[in-house]
């Protein structure tokens, strides 16, 4: 036995910083809980220079199969995102039968099956607790605490980057383009945001819960994904007006054997705890048959909140590590399935742009209950009247519908953009009622 255990982390972004940095930091309280010292003794890196010239314990490469195949390394930590090389690095790494920590959600979310059958052959493991939520121990809990639940319901914010562009937006009335730029500013978001806006992030990390919760392994084309580029301001505030805050939710509902996934922008209540989650900050609502429904929170964006889920998963493999203990079996292999229900019922909140003329809150009106949708609230507000290219007044007809399917919602949308007195696209979120 060794009288370390070595750790090599290929990726230096914001993430692989702030894991090394963190390694460092708390080495004596790690080596305190191991039992022995766990040690960053190889670093990978796209950029020539090296970040730690002082420090002559950790080699530094360019190349990232120098630090996969250091003879000194007994985990590898891969943190440079994207599929292809990521699946690339954590196969090798998993061949020579090294365990692996990954913060990578879609690398799980679209490769996890056969990642897991690899890890299992070889005798070794792959942790990832960081690729979901950041600093809440979301896979932890699931794996081990809920476990002998039956998961019916997960309802969450799972990506800061967006919690953080939809608050501000609420809190400084400022557009989507401005709320994104103060975020890159604060370093919420990345260079490239793309996956975090249009909710890809999200999807991918609810996914990896799915998996987890119901060993089944759902292909990401299949699944609903509405992203937050589009969210005017004036709807947040019409939000407020009736109670509502509006969040990314990436929502799994699991009825009569049948699973419901979907991530879209989605009213909750303000008082809320879902509603009340500040800046960048990530909440899971978890709903289980013995459990009851439980609520997690925590930071989900940034460079330590990730890092830390990132060591914690580090430090619980060097303690197996140093004990012997056997952790090939920890990788459950889930079915494949092609298949998720896209049947969520839910009240909707529909703004609709009319012109200003009598009858027009009538033929709005006659159309649901021909339908047979109920309406629980509906507003026609003169304070918000607007004049078109034309010189023609029109005002915004707020609606909030009882409980109806996506099918409904998606045919009365249809039938309401035909009316010759709608002026613009009919704008509609969902509204989730707290369990």
């Amino acid at each position: 036995m060794k009288n370390f255990i070595g750790i090599g982390v290929i990726g230096y972004g914001v993430v692989g910083s702030g894991t090394v940095a963190m390694l460092l930091k708390q080495q004596e309280k790690i080596t305190r809980l191991v039992g022995l010292p766990v040690r960053v003794v190889a670093l990978a890196r796209k950029q020539q220079i090296n970040p730690f010239p002082e420090l002559d314990t950790i080699d530094f490469y360019q190349d990232v199969d120098s630090v996969i195949n250091h003879p000194n390394v007994n985990i590898v930590v891969e943190l440079i995102g994207g599929t292809s090389e990521a699946n690339r690095i954590v196969t090798q790494a998993l061949l020579l039968g090294k365990p692996v920590v990954t913060a990578n959600k879609a690398l799980i979310a679209m490769n996890g099956h056969s990642l897991f059958a690899l890890a299992r052959t070889h005798q070794t493991v792959i942790k990832f607790e960081a690729a979901v939520a950041g600093a809440i121990p979301i896979i932890e809990i699931l794996q081990r605490s809920l476990s002998v639940n039956t998961i019916s319901s997960i309802v969450g914010v799972l990506n800061g980057t967006c919690n953080f562009i939809l608050n501000t937006m609420r809190d400084t009335t400022i557009t989507f383009d401005q709320a994104l730029a103060l975020a890159k500013k604060n370093g919420f978001a990345e260079a490239n945001p793309v996956l975090d806006v249009d909710g890809s992030d999200t999807l991918h990390k609810m996914l990896i819960l799915v998996m987890l919760t119901h060993d089944v392994l759902i292909p990401f084309e299949s699944c609903s994904r509405v992203g937050i580029t589009e969210v005017d301001i004036q709807d947040i505030q019409y939000g407020q007006q009736y109670g509502y805050q509006l969040k990314l939710l990436a929502k799994c509902f699991y009825v009569n054997g049948e699973l419901s996934i979907r991530v879209e922008p989605t009213f909750v209540d303000s008082s809320s705890m879902l509603g009340q989650l500040p800046g960048p900050m990530n909440g899971v609502e978890v709903s289980g048959n013995f459990c009851g429904t439980l609520f997690f929170a925590g930071s989900g964006a940034g460079s330590f909140p990730t890092a830390a889920s990132v060591v914690a998963d580090c430090v619980s493999l060097a303690k197996e590590l140093v004990s012997d203990a056997r952790i090939s079996s920890r990788n459950l292999l889930p079915q494949l399935s092609n298949h998720a229900n896209d049947n969520i019922n839910a009240p909707w909140f529909i703004r609709l742009q009319v012109f200003d003329q009598p009858g027009s809150l009538t033929q709005v009106t006659n159309l649901f209950a021909s339908e047979s949708i109920n309406i629980d609230s509906i507003t026609q507000n003169h304070q918000y009247a607007c004049l078109n290219d034309q010189g023609v007044f029109s005002v915004p007809i707020i609606l909030i519908t009882e409980c109806i399917s996506h099918k409904q919602l998606n045919e009365i949308v249809i039938k309401l953009e035909k009316l010759s007195i709608v002026t613009q696209r009919v704008v509609k979120y969902p509204i989730y009622k707290i369990q």
